[in-house]
């Protein structure tokens, strides 16, 4: 035999023995990664279920919304999803008071991104002049700490971003700041006054019944009935 050979020999077999138990190892961490994968999707998959059927007097849309938005659970999606879930059932137990009225009541939905204003005057560093401050953003009357997105949806914004011929580290801050922006919500109670009137005598009785069940009392109604509580 080659002494050459022979010296070699043992050597190839030694790293024949190593890759066969790196591939060995490989094997193991690929088969262990796929069972987390499909035990983190086994357990996603039950988790939406109960999340949809803790969603059961919702409708069909809003309880698919919810869920999709709901994405893989994280915080800041959750934060989201608690908001919409309130808004919904605000907006739920407003048209339960309304159901006898048929559609002579509506109850509309507003919904604008609402920032910091700290978070939008810091954007001045990254190119924000008042010119395109005016055309993106509105005060909030009702915080004076908050300002208001003007544009009402994505495709708003990146028009309003491309007419301003926005710079594209600014356009990145502010979308940015467009996606994590929380939505200030103003439900409203619609009354078709043309429609009620077809179905009473006395429109404006009605009408002061129907706002009591909200718990509003207009202001002649309050005046009236102090006036009768001092005679």
């Amino acid at each position: 035999m080659d002494p050459v050979a022979s010296e070699v020999a043992p050597g190839e077999a030694d790293r024949v023995e190593a890759d066969e138990t790196a591939e060995a190892k490989r094997l193991f961490r690929m088969h262990q990664v796929a069972g987390l994968a499909v035990g983190a999707a086994v357990s996603l998959r039950v988790v939406r279920e109960d999340f949809a059927k803790a969603l059961r007097n919702f409708s069909p849309k809003e309880t698919a919304w919810l869920v999709a938005a709901a994405g893989f659970f994280d915080p800041h999606r959750l934060r989201q999803v608690l908001d919409h879930v309130m808004e919904l059932d605000f907006a739920y137990l407003l048209r339960e008071k309304a159901e006898s009225e048929g559609g002579r009541i509506q109850i509309k939905t507003s919904r604008v991104r609402r920032a910091s204003r700290e978070a939008v005057d810091a954007l001045a560093e990254t190119g924000l002049s008042k010119i395109r401050r005016k055309q993106l953003f509105e005060d909030d009357p009702d915080q004076a700490e908050s300002v208001l997105f003007k544009a009402r949806n994505a495709s708003d914004l990146d028009a309003r971003l491309r007419l301003l011929q926005v710079e594209p580290e600014l356009v990145r801050a502010v979308t940015g700041l467009w996606e994590t922006a929380p939505y200030k919500v103003e439900l409203y109670v619609c009354i078709n006054l043309a429609a009620l009137d077809k179905v009473t005598t006395n429109l404006s009785a009605r009408i002061t019944e129907i706002l009591g069940r909200y718990g509003i009392t207009p202001t002649g109604a309050a005046e009236a009935a102090r006036t009768r509580h001092d005679a």
